[in-house]
């Protein structure tokens, strides 16, 4: 139902921010215990205020901190509960405590000062009491964290820090735009955007994914943009459930990824029952550098995924298209990608008996992998040292490793969290490029109130001070503009990349690609284990890379943003979606008035349709095709002058032409509007009626069966007035007609 999707932010996106200034501070009241004070409210700070230090059970390979004893159960999804901030060297965990209705809560660890935990904030207040009111927080350029919070189906929150560094002063807003919102996962790209991907209730029996988009650290956000959806579905499984995102770093030559693995939920029988059953088992990445999906063999998806896409392209594991049989298939798949993007995917589902699968993507198919050894369920995955881990759910949260992508698994650390309640199942969470003494993340899912502890690796004896990691303070800059590039000297401990704040290294950092210059030397010794330099954008992208002896390089990119036209060159300035059905049209600057060769190319580098303009000097020009008699597959779009080729790529989407509309009568009509359809399947059939003002007045749902239907509305309640009326609405197969309602 894509379309009353559509209307309904529509008529959101008029509201404003709401805005909610939480300044929070400590007081003393006369027992001498801590209170903190929101907004004229005070409760007693249950946090353990004696627990300063990692602790470790004799039981345990990995130290714990318990921070906190006043956790909410929630359905929180293992992605974002910390950050680590290397320019503070502080650690930031969220979790959703018990005041409120269910309060975004932060603590902080201070690396600089024995790896000591605050007493902790209120970030965001709630809005209402629900397990799904989880917070999951981000770390934009500007080191002021984000954290992502919302309930069921309502509109999401953000809350901002207000000065780097400082967690005692948050200012939270009501994001209108993500309405109708549940299970956010908040994930940062390269050049600094921020993604928020979340579940979106159209009905109670469809629910695609959207996300939103902050291209400035989280201050402005893009309108909802539909992420996976599946609007036709002969049993009704059109409930979109991710188990988790997870990121595939960038690597030289490798665009960064994120990684989804999700399941179907719903069910025709019984009819319109939310999450009846689950079925499927699919996969697919995302690109942020295009904003593009692939399927895990490469092949383009475009800017979103549908049913057709998902069973061609996604699918690990086919539906058992049983609407009758409840659960089957687990909410929650969870996924690791390796330094070499090798892609594990984990579920389990009821066949006979609760099973654990693990699949491997070999390269061109999913094959199921034995699995030996496997004992834990995992509510966590992780990759470093070059293993797959696979954490458990419960008390003893063992970190289970395979280094041969899932056919076996060793026990290779223990994690057993101090004070933990026997029996009492955990989440647990690793920080990614985490602080070593700040690395896991872990919560009790069970009883109320619940424990939150943060894990270390320290002293566990696994990794080196091995390596380099790159930020910047504003990765997108204009030609001429100066931004900075810091380089941390880090300890690769357990998979973290904590600051070695005592290192004086010698840094390298040198231009791999790009035009962007180094102002400040190529080479900088290391202070407090850090080293900057000064970058002046250039015309181009720019990659550079960090270097010091004995230590792992990295790489960063400054992106360029330059409106500069001392050297002007033929440029695409915007194109239509990266799929495309009927016509495609691209934007482009010319810096003559000339002639512009214009090209379409197919993948075996075949031209399948050109045409020549005359370009205008400036921004004024466009060119289109229309391509709905090509088949299916990648195109390249190639503009020309006689100096320069510009390019853009896009996809054709093949058209299933699933029903045909015959006939309609009466028209014009008093009240019954009757359609005659053809269709080439059993489906549900939606249908809308839009009035002159292009609103929806009037929506059904039919079940057609393969063959000739007929379908009656009955409009005698409108006004009169002109309507139209469209068939399967929402998809990329709309039909549509008009009728005249008359008294």
């Amino acid at each position: 139902m894509k379309k009353k999707v559509f209307w309904l932010f529509c008529g959101l996106l008029v509201c404003s921010f709401g805005h909610i200034k939480s300044s929070n501070k400590s007081v003393k009241n006369n027992n001498d215990k801590e209170i903190i004070s929101l907004s004229g409210d005070s409760y007693e700070n249950t946090n353990p205020s004696s627990l300063k230090a990692a602790q470790a059970n004799e039981d345990s390979d990995i130290q714990s901190t318990l921070i906190a004893s006043d956790g909410r159960n929630d359905d929180i999804r293992p992605m974002a509960a910390g950050v680590y901030d290397k320019e503070s060297n502080k650690t930031y965990a969220v979790y959703m405590n018990m005041t409120g209705a269910g309060d975004a809560y932060v603590m902080t660890c201070d690396h600089n000062n024995n790896n000591t935990w605050d007493k902790g904030y209120t970030a965001g207040v709630g809005t209402q009491d629900d397990k799904h009111n989880y917070p999951q927080i981000v770390l934009p350029d500007d080191g002021r964290p984000v954290i992502i919070f919302g309930a069921h189906n309502i509109p999401l929150k953000i809350a901002k820090m207000d000065i780097a560094g400082d967690p005692s002063s948050w200012t939270t807003r009501t994001l209108a735009k993500a309405d109708d919102g549940s299970y956010p996962m908040p994930i940062k790209s390269r050049n600094g955007d921020i993604y928020v991907f979340y579940r979106v209730t159209v009905s109670n029996v469809v629910r695609p994914m959207y996300y939103i988009k902050s291209t400035d650290n989280g201050v402005t956000w893009s309108d909802p943009i539909l992420a996976i959806e599946r609007v036709v579905d002969v049993e009704g499984f059109r409930e979109i459930y991710v188990g988790m995102i997870t990121e595939e770093p960038y690597r030289y030559g490798v665009n960064q990824r994120f990684h989804f693995a999700w399941t179907l939920a719903g069910a025709s029988i019984p009819a319109g029952n939310h999450d009846w059953a689950r079925e499927g088992l699919y996969h697919a990445y995302f690109e942020p550098a295009t904003d593009t999906y692939f399927a895990a063999d490469g092949t383009s998806l475009g800017s979103s995924i549908d049913e057709n896409d998902m069973d061609k392209y996604c699918e690990i594991v086919a539906p058992q298209r049983d609407p009758l049989r409840e659960g089957y298939m687990g909410y929650d798949p969870k996924l690791a990608v390796s330094e070499n993007g090798d892609i594990l995917v984990w579920e389990f589902h009821d066949d006979g008996s609760w099973e654990d699968v693990v699949h491997y993507f070999n390269g061109s198919s999913w094959q199921i992998q034995a699995g030996s050894g496997l004992s834990v369920y995992p509510k966590g995955i992780d990759y470093f040292n070059g293993k797959h881990y696979f954490i458990g759910n419960s008390r003893n949260n063992n970190f289970q490793g395979t280094s041969d992508n899932g056919q076996n698994f060793n026990t290779d650390f223990r994690y057993n969290m101090v004070g933990a309640q026997s029996g009492v199942p955990t989440i647990t969470i690793p920080i990614r490029e985490g602080h070593p003494s700040a690395r896991i993340w872990s919560k009790e899912t069970t009883g109320e109130p619940t424990n939150v502890w943060i894990g270390s690796f320290t002293g566990s004896g696994v990794g080196v001070p091995a390596s380099l990691k790159a930020g910047t303070t504003k990765a997108t800059i204009n030609e001429g503009e100066i931004t900075t590039i810091n380089v941390y000297v880090c300890d690769n401990v357990g998979g973290g990349y904590g600051r070695v704040t005592d290192a004086t290294n010698a840094v390298t950092l040198e231009v791999v690609s790009g035009n962007a210059q180094i102002t400040s030397g190529n080479t900088t010794a290391a202070q407090g284990g850090k080293a900057s330099f000064s970058i002046k954008g250039g015309s181009s992208n720019t990659v550079f890379r960090a270097t010091s002896s004995g230590l792992e390089s990295t790489y960063i990119n400054i992106y360029s943003n330059s409106n500069s036209t001392s050297n002007p060159q033929l440029e695409i300035l915007s194109y239509s979606t990266a799929m495309v059905t009927d016509v495609f049209k691209a934007d482009f600057f010319s810096p003559s008035a000339t002639n512009i060769s214009v090209q379409i190319v197919n993948s075996a580098d075949q031209v399948v349709a050109e045409q020549t303009v005359l370009a205008a000097v400036g921004n004024d020009n466009s060119v289109s095709f229309d391509v709905s008699t090509l088949a299916g597959g990648d195109y390249t779009l190639q503009l020309s002058d006689n100096s320069s080729i510009v390019s853009c790529g896009f996809s054709k989407k093949e058209l299933f032409k699933d029903i045909v509309l015959n006939k309609s009568f009466p028209n014009p009509t008093p009240d019954l509007f009757a359609m005659e359809i053809t269709c080439s399947k059993n489906m549900p059939l939606p249908i809308a009626v839009y009035d002159e003002f292009n609103q929806i007045v009037m929506e059904e749902e039919y079940f057609v069966v393969n063959g000739i239907n007929k379908v009656v509305l009955d409009l005698s309640n409108l006004p009169s007035g002109l309507y139209k009326v469209t068939l399967n609405y929402a998809t990329s197969n709309e039909i549509t007609t008009e009728v005249t309602k008359i008294e």
